[in-house]
């Protein structure tokens, strides 16, 4: 039954994340359209092991991105499911390094070992690094040729978990 909660929630997300990454617009990350990436890394409070995946949808604003996403966290007798929908403001970029700052609300579900579910509901403060190799030359920029390393931080405020270091690829 958890499982099924579980893949619920993210098949959610996902279907709500999937028309802003499907816009074609000007607006979307370099390459033409948006930019999906998986993540895993730490959490602390409570200590946990997650993975997930997040999507670029572009800019709402000029400098501010888009980026929905979801984790599942495993670790300290307890599941934890949680989406983000965060606004990340673009500090500084050149041709491989973005950096930025931001922050969203949080949502999810917890279950820990032998009791029942509950609810999560919060914000976070975020920073991220985000390099990469130069687009490939024979492949087209529309296509988004361009890989992408990134390194998170995350302040949970409310429900979320209180920190948390993530590492990833974006495509």
């Amino acid at each position: 039954m958890r499982s099924g909660r579980i893949t619920l929630a993210l098949v959610l997300l996902v279907l709500a994340a999937a028309p802003v990454a499907a816009q074609e617009s000007s607006n979307l990350p370099a390459g033409g359209g948006a930019r999906f990436a998986v993540r895993a890394g730490a959490t602390i409070s409570p200590d946990q092991f997650h993975v997930g995946f997040h999507v670029n949808a572009g800019e709402i604003l000029p400098r501010l991105r888009f980026q929905p996403g979801a984790e599942i966290g495993f670790g300290s007798s307890r599941t934890t499911l949680v989406g983000n929908v965060d606004a990340l403001y673009l500090i500084h970029a050149d041709r491989t390094v973005q950096v930025l700052a931001g922050g969203g609300l949080g949502f999810g579900m917890e279950w820990r070992d032998g009791a029942d579910s509950q609810g999560l509901l919060g914000g976070s403060l975020v920073g991220a690094v985000e390099w990469g190799t130069r687009p490939v030359p024979h492949v087209s920029q529309a296509r988004g040729s361009q890989v992408r390393y990134l390194l998170e931080m995350r302040a949970g405020l409310g429900d979320l978990p209180s920190f948390k270091v993530t590492v990833g690829l974006q495509f």
